[in-house]
């Protein structure tokens, strides 16, 4: 088992910290398969024990449904006995957690307790991998999250705000909450750029500065917990499910991406047009190529496909264009040093570890097969040309399933886990929705999914 040893000096500056804090407890999190915190909270006075020894967890809530259901199949539960792991803390990953009572907080990774092999199928494991696998083909990569979310009644799941205010001055009511969240954010050394009101009534983004490597992931991880913590204590609920409404806008998640090679982005090269590199487009054309199975790591409920229609600010083709929020890919900055790839097939319930893992598959595979990109699609071009994205969730799952390049490239254990885990989701809301199987089904949301994923995502 890889249990850090940490320096002398490592474990003095963070035992200075939480002296000088006045820290009397250590949260120590893992993200699960969705992208939810799970934790144990150890007295500060353990710190020594913690980061020696590691800390005791099981592992079946890696591999639970989002109301925390067992599934049977994934591996990690009945066919093990319901082990053990152990989580190690990611020094790097210490802070105090504001308004906590004198909490503190590490990210951990997770290490079979009977082996001390890592546990292939978390999730930060599989973006750790991915970045691993980018670096071995000699690029660092620079990449940003852009969160949506809701603030919604926790009780009767209605939005706080009946008025759809689109980047409006925040009021009095949005004011102290958001200026919390990113007063919260800031004292986790999470840099926020920009806030706003979006097209949703009560639904907002926020989006942070870029970060190298695992760190970005981490950042998106903190901010949903924070999001989520702020509200609760302000009586709201902060919900990242992706549709709350058919009518209303849908919260997505977009991912910015760029690889730097020797300390200059390898996206840029002012010799091709739009000064975007040979290596941008083919990392551009292979999250193109591999679309359709993207969509069931990026889209991962029953409720994120039906983000995916025409004229929603939302993707429903595996398209590209310039500065067209349109399309599924959109090349922003083109001309300048800053050039990079935002993917917005991503929907705010997705796991940012998993959305940055998948992203980042597809594109180095691109890279490595020299794959070449379609034309772009112009402003205001509406033809029908491109493969469309799925539009229900099981269709995605039986494309990630037959992309043995992707499956290769995240693990065929974690690929197990997750597609078993959505089809007994799948299987939950067939069981519980009249006409699931309906292509009217895409057409509305049902109170049953309301209310069993914006509570919990």
């Amino acid at each position: 088992m890889n249990i850090q040893v940490a320096t002398k000096s490592a474990f003095d500056e963070i035992e200075k910290d939480i002296g000088a804090r006045d820290v009397r407890f250590l949260r120590v999190e893992v993200p699960d398969l969705h992208g939810i915190a799970r934790s144990k909270v150890v007295p500060a006075k353990r710190l020594r024990s913690l980061i020696e020894r590691g800390l005791n967890f099981p592992l079946p809530p890696l591999a639970l449904d989002v109301q925390c259901e067992a599934v049977e199949g994934t591996g990690y539960l009945e066919e093990r006995g319901y082990p053990d792991i152990t989580l190690v803390p990611d020094l790097q990953t210490f802070a105090v957690l504001p308004n906590s009572n004198g909490t503190a907080r590490f990210i951990a990774d997770a290490y079979h307790a009977a082996t001390g092999e890592i546990v292939n199928g978390a999730s930060r494991t599989v973006a750790r991998k991915l970045f691993n696998d980018a670096a071995a083909l000699g690029f660092e990569v620079l990449s940003g999250f852009e969160y949506e979310f809701y603030l919604l009644d926790p009780i009767s799941l209605a939005p706080a705000s009946d008025t759809v205010r689109q980047f409006a001055t925040f009021d009095a009511g949005d004011r102290p909450l958001i200026y919390a969240i990113a007063e919260a954010l800031d004292a986790l050394g999470i840099e926020v750029t920009t806030a706003n009101l979006e097209y949703g009534p009560s639904q907002f983004e926020v989006n942070f500065a870029p970060r190298r490597g695992l760190l970005a992931a981490d950042q998106a991880f903190a901010f949903k917990n924070i999001a989520k913590e702020i509200a609760a204590a302000s009586g709201r609920l902060a919900s990242f499910i992706t549709k709350p409404s058919i009518a209303r806008s849908a919260n997505g998640l977009h991912y910015n991406v760029s690889l730097w090679r020797e300390g200059a982005n390898a996206f840029a090269d002012p010799a091709a047009p739009d000064h975007f590199s040979a290596i941008g487009r083919h990392f551009l054309a292979g999250q193109l190529h591999h679309a359709s199975a993207l969509s069931a790591l990026l889209a991962p409920t029953i409720n994120c496909s039906k983000r995916f229609r025409a004229h929603s600010f939302a993707p429903f083709e595996a398209d590209w264009g310039t500065s067209n929020r349109t399309v599924a890919l959109r090349v922003k900055a083109p001309g300048g040093p800053d050039i990079h790839i935002e993917n917005r097939i991503g929907a705010g319930a997705a796991n940012p570890y998993v959305a940055a893992a998948a992203i980042l598959a597809a594109g180095l595979d691109g890279i490595r097969r020299a794959l070449t990109p379609p034309p772009p699609r112009a402003a205001g071009d509406e033809e029908t040309r491109f493969v469309s994205l799925p539009t229900a969730l099981e269709p995605a799952l039986k494309a990630l399933e037959a992309d043995a390049i992707l499956v290769e490239a995240l693990g065929q254990e974690f690929v197990k886990i997750f597609t078993t885990v959505k089809r007994h989701e799948i299987r939950k809301a067939r069981r519980a929705i009249p006409g699931f199987d309906d292509p009217s089904f895409h057409e509305r949301v049902d109170p049953w999914e309301l209310s069993e994923l914006a509570r919990v995502l």
